[in-house]
């Protein structure tokens, strides 16, 4: 933690704005530090984001962080001082959207406004995967004036993992029975499992596990012993189960191709359309540029309704199924897009057309 101390003193004592440093809210050490050097250098120090203000509390109280006096303020506070003596102390290194960094990018914090001239530190690295989040925040960051420092141009972040020395001290100390890595890449793991391997752990006695893998530990042996199911769950609010697979599945389509919604007006008991079925697109076709493909789509549903039996006919959910089916194939191949289906069978009791009316009643 010591190497970038030198580092973010130069940084600060250079500022002549606001400070903004975005941190892990668990790392403690690093945040005493911050702490050490705004109390140096005169400035008042806002925590902001939940697990931060939370994190920051519960150290204090437990004595694993030293807190001066009179150096913590709320953001609330922050308009109550000129900008050369803040320093804010967030989350959001990620650059996930609701964190607080990214939304200091972007203005969104009725407390403060980044400003011409403000020093934002990313004292994280970023995970595999957020390099976009990142940059976005980063760019927000330079359109509002600021200057931007994080570990791939200035030292300002130490991992907070353990090197190899540190791993191999840990496996003498504890000499474990059974050795199981835990966390990272799966290459990251097999490199663990070979370091413990190193030290003298039997081969049969490292095992890795990926997400899912049931482990069976005895005293003597440890062995995989077959899988559960492990994957992301979506829950919708407002909906109190889990989200389907299928209706996430449809969201995608919708996103990606659009939907089709087909209207046929058909008497329930021939099975036959009394009136032309009609065929409304959004987010697929406009339907003034592509009469073809209707004119095409339209005469499949004919061929369609001619062609199925009337038993099948007659129960609503085969024969919307049919439809769905047989016009998705029709349009993938046709477009290369796969919208979404809806038939909508309107029966003749609902919908008639004059002639068939009087025919119903005669």
């Amino acid at each position: 933690e010591f190497t970038m101390y030198e580092t973010l003193r130069n940084l600060f004592a250079n500022a002549k704005k606001k400070i903004i440093v975005g941190s892990f809210s668990s790392s403690i050490h690093r945040i005493q530090i911050i702490l050490d050097l705004a109390k140096e250098l005169g400035r008042k120090v806002a925590p902001i984001g939940r697990s931060m203000v939370s994190n920051v509390r519960t150290a204090a109280d437990l004595n694993y962080l030293h807190i001066p006096p009179d150096l913590l303020i709320s953001a609330s506070e922050i308009k109550n001082y000129p900008s050369h003596e803040i320093l804010v102390l967030a989350t959001g290194t990620q650059g996930e959207p609701r964190a607080a960094l990214s939304r200091m990018a972007v203005n969104q914090l009725k407390w403060m406004e980044v400003e011409e001239g403000d020093l934002i530190i990313i004292s994280a690295r970023v995970i595999p995967g957020n390099e976009k989040l990142v940059a976005n925040m980063a760019n927000h960051f330079y359109q509002r004036g600021a200057q931007v420092y994080d570990s791939r141009t200035s030292l300002v972040h130490a991992s907070g993992h353990g090197h190899q020395d540190d791993l191999k001290l840990m496996i003498n100390l504890t000499r474990p029975r059974f050795f199981v890595p835990i966390h990272g890449e799966f290459s990251q793991l097999k490199k663990h499992a070979a370091l413990a391997r190193q030290q003298g752990i039997p081969a049969d006695h490292v095992k890795i596990i990926e997400n899912g893998d049931i482990l069976r530990l005895t005293r003597d042996s440890a062995e995989i012993t077959g899988q559960v199911k492990a994957e992301r769950r979506f829950i919708d609010k407002g909906i109190p189960k889990e989200v389907h697979e299928m209706v996430l599945r449809d969201r995608r389509y919708l996103s990606e191709d659009g939907f089709v919604v087909l209207v046929l007006p058909m008497d329930r008991s021939t099975g036959k359309l009394i009136a032309d079925p009609e065929m409304v697109s959004r987010g697929f076709v406009t339907m003034d540029s592509s009469e073809e493909l209707v004119r095409a789509t339209l005469d499949q549903v004919h061929m369609l309704v001619a062609d199925t039996p009337i038993e099948k006919k007659q129960d609503q959910q085969i024969f919307k199924e049919i439809l769905r089916s047989s016009l998705r194939r029709f349009l993938r191949k046709q477009t290369g897009k796969r919208p979404i289906i809806l038939p909508v069978i309107v029966e003749a009791e609902l919908f008639q057309t004059p002639d068939s009316k009087s025919q119903t009643t005669a």
